[in-house]
């Protein structure tokens, strides 16, 4: 059991440190990165295809201040016991991956970074499947990787 949890830590830095290596934490003007709205980017570099209809990508989510996305984020922090943190929140990474077919997504990771580009929350879940809501931000996600 002890080697399994060091395992799956070892390969959540393997895979920060890809992130971090690929261009992730650098800002949005870097290589690779595309504005699909206002907060919205994802990171063409990334794409990949692990089989028919679905698609990995990171994508970089910059809510505006004074969002409920913003204070969604910074409460998700303060009750971590994160409150320092939460103030200099600034940005969220997450690695998905998309259904095409079904139009369905889950995060595989979750990295929220502050404004020095510092890295304050990581969460590596494959997390369930979900619905994609039409017209969210995900769905023009979708609409950009699934032709």
């Amino acid at each position: 059991m002890r080697k399994l949890k060091a395992g799956k830590w070892a390969m959540l830095l393997i895979i920060i440190f890809f992130a971090a290596g690929n261009g992730f934490c650098s800002g949005v003007d870097s290589e690779g990165w595309e504005s699909l709205q206002e907060g919205l980017f994802i990171n063409a570099k990334s794409i990949s295809r692990p089989s028919d209809g679905t698609v990995c990508l990171w994508v970089k989510i910059v809510p505006e201040e004074g969002s409920a996305l913003m204070y969604e984020a910074r409460d998700h922090l303060i009750q971590d016991g994160k409150e320092y943190q939460a103030l200099k929140y600034e940005y969220t990474g997450l690695l998905s991956e998309i259904d095409c077919l079904s139009k369905r997504h889950r995060e595989l990771i979750t990295i929220m970074y502050d404004v020095n580009k510092n890295i304050v929350h990581s969460l590596e879940d494959s997390s369930p499947w979900k619905d994609m809501p039409s017209e969210s931000s995900l769905d023009l996600v979708l609409l950009a990787v699934c032709n």
